[in-house]
Formats: C-alpha cells, structure tokens, sequence
C-alpha cells in the first residue's frame, strides 16, 4: 500500500505499476492503460479527497495473471454511483478521463462509495494471451 497525500507519491505508484506490469507481461498497450487509470485514480484522490491510498497486487483467475489496484480514500464521497459512471457526468475530472473511462480500460471495476464516508475503486487489468 502506498500512501497517496502529493503529486509526487503519484511518480512512485506509477513507477511501481510499471514494475508489476513488466513482471506480469502486460503489453505496451496495456501497461498505457493500467498507467492512465492510475494517474486519473490519484489525481481524483488529490483533488477530491486530499490523501488516500493505492495498493497493487498481482492476482490470478487460473493461470492467468493480472494486477488489482485499490483506490481508498476518506473524502467526501459520491452520493450517486451510477450518475458518477455516466459520460460527461463530471466536467471536473482531473484530466478528463473519468470514472466511466477507467471502467471501459479495464476488465472488472468496482465503485464503492457513500455521501461522506469515502471512496474504494477496485479495478483488475488480466494478461490477454495471444493465440498464434
């Protein structure tokens, strides 16, 4: 778990992404999509929350590999989830990608959330194996 409190945790969350992307065998496609859910996740912690934590972890459905990040902060919440998961919801997203965005880059999203008590995404990215 990393603490997440100024834009320079941000380097070291996505420094340490990398490292388990590489570990895990992501694409380079796919190590630019874990990436940009990171740095949108954070920001919206800074933005929204002041501090909070991410955590990487390197998971498994079988043999397949994947990476589960979890988001948490303590902030003031989303009063409604599924409006928060709508295109074009929030026009203060940090760099415009949005919620909705991180669920489409991504295999499983989960939001949870409730008016002043915080924030948990958890998202998981799995390792897509090539056919020949």
């Amino acid at each position: 778990m990393i603490k997440l409190q100024n834009e320079g945790d941000i380097i070291t969350i996505r420094a340490r992404a990398r490292e388990f992307t590489q570990l895990i065998g992501f694409s380079l496609n796919d190590q630019y999509r874990i990436d940009l859910c990171i740095l949108e996740l954070a920001h919206n912690v800074l933005l929204y929350a002041g501090e909070g934590t991410i955590s990487l972890e390197i998971i498994h459905k079988g043999t397949t590999p994947g990476l589960q990040i979890t988001c948490r902060d303590h902030g003031p919440g989303i009063v409604d989830c599924q409006q928060a998961l709508i295109d074009g919801w929030s026009t203060r997203s940090s760099l415009g990608l949005g919620l909705p965005s991180i669920q489409r880059l991504t295999d499983d999203f989960r939001l949870n959330s409730s008016d002043g008590k915080g924030t948990t995404v958890v998202i998981q990215k799995w390792l897509e194996h090539k056919s020949n």
